[in-house]
């Protein structure tokens, strides 16, 4: 991944991890659209998929859950 590339894919993630403690717990569906509220509609599927790639590798290092498709960060428990 070059330079320029890995500096949006942190960029991204970052705009996630924010989704995540802003507007969690929450759907994928919901984090996307405020993690990737710069995306076009007519794109939203792919953002859909980004969004659940950063989130997997989130969870993967503990800093987000999934319980019965709400995602959440890590360690807070949820509200719903």
């Amino acid at each position: 991944m070059s330079h320029p590339e890995r500096a949006h894919w942190l960029a991204r993630e970052h705009k996630v991890r924010l989704a995540l403690s802003r507007h969690g717990p929450a759907s994928l569906e919901a984090l996307t659209r405020h993690a990737y509220d710069d995306v076009p509609e007519a794109k939203q599927g792919l953002a859909t998929r980004s969004a659940l790639a950063h989130l997997l590798k989130l969870e993967a290092e503990g800093r987000a859950v999934q319980r019965e498709g709400i995602w959440d960060s890590s360690g807070r428990s949820s509200r719903r």
